[in-house]
């Protein structure tokens, strides 16, 4: 064995993003159908720089559910324009 391994992601919510300001912040698809808080409440809790979000984007989206998406909310989509500098854009592959 090469030593102890260390997850890169772990699972959490709210309540776990305060506790690592160092860290990127991951979220897949918080906000199911475009509603909730989930996201939004991580968010706000975030005071790190660099965030990776997986799932449908305002202008990138397959549904004609909601203008932004299925996987955020609107008001998270909104402040995430308005706090965060998008550096890359990546397509994943769909099926």
């Amino acid at each position: 064995m090469m030593g102890r391994r260390s997850p890169v992601a772990q699972p959490g919510g709210p309540d776990r993003v305060e506790a690592h300001p160092d860290r990127t912040l991951v979220l897949m698809w918080p906000d199911y159908g475009g509603r909730g808080t989930f996201g939004m409440a991580c968010l706000e809790r975030y005071t790190g720089e660099r965030l990776i979000l997986l799932g449908e984007w305002r202008d990138f989206t397959y549904g004609a559910v909601n203008p932004w998406g299925q996987s955020f909310s609107e008001d998270f989509v909104r402040a995430v324009e308005r706090d965060f500098e998008l550096e890359r854009r990546l397509p994943l592959p769909c099926w």
